[in-house]
């Protein structure tokens, strides 16, 4: 089972999304952040602190096939933090250091496609149930 959770920025998603995970006895928390500053290494703790010791972190954003996979327990939840972050890192990786002016905006979108395409697949073939952020 696959959810997608939407909503504007610091409007419950988290929460609502850490809600509908309920009590899977394994839970596999992806967050697609990257620390890239102190303040970010702090909000993420934060997060880190308020989620429940039984839940393991994967910090990644792509080639995600790799964590979501089909040898899941239906029993068990994914929870992955969030698709926009991802496609904001995914933006940066592939545009480099060029000058956004430079980037090849088509091509970009279809690697971004493709990434989202993989990850869709993967949830698809997930026993366990994927909530999307």
């Amino acid at each position: 089972m696959m959810i997608l959770v939407t909503g504007g920025a610091r409007s419950g998603k988290s929460r609502h999304a850490e809600a509908l995970i309920g009590d899977a006895p394994q839970v596999l928390y992806i967050a697609t952040s990257q620390i890239l500053d102190d303040e970010m290494a702090a909000r993420i703790q934060h997060h880190k602190d308020g989620r429940p010791a039984h839940w393991r972190t994967a910090e990644c954003w792509r080639h995600l096939d790799t964590l979501i996979t089909a040898d899941l327990a239906p029993d068990d939840a994914i929870l992955l933090e969030c698709i926009t972050t991802m496609v904001t890192n995914l933006l940066f990786a592939l545009g480099g250091e060029n000058d956004p002016e430079q980037w090849d905006y088509a091509a970009m979108e279809r690697a971004i496609d493709d990434e989202i395409q993989i990850l869709i697949a993967a949830c698809q073939r997930c026993p366990a149930k994927v909530v999307l952020v």
